[in-house]
């Protein structure tokens, strides 16, 4: 059931881009040179923020954060 239901949203969601790709192309044609709006302007989903690459929190943790998460880590491997 839920293979199912991902394809019925992977379907629903290419539908979604097909109709803002060609309703996107006929507002830019109307615009002025150099501007054209973005898909994403034009018509944002809300899959598209959930599309965006996930660096796992890492790159906010500072040097000290980092340390000491490995050091924890490290503990609960050895007492595995």
């Amino acid at each position: 059931m839920v293979a199912w239901n991902e394809d019925r949203t992977a379907e629903r969601k290419h539908t979604a881009e097909v109709a803002r790709a060609v309703g996107l192309r006929l507002f830019n044609i109307q615009l002025a040179k150099g501007k054209s709006v973005t898909p994403h302007e034009f018509l944002p989903f809300p899959w598209d923020e959930e599309e965006k690459p996930d660096d796992g929190g890492l790159s906010q943790m500072t040097p000290e954060e980092k340390k000491a998460s490995l050091e924890k880590l490290k503990s609960m491997l050895e007492d595995w």
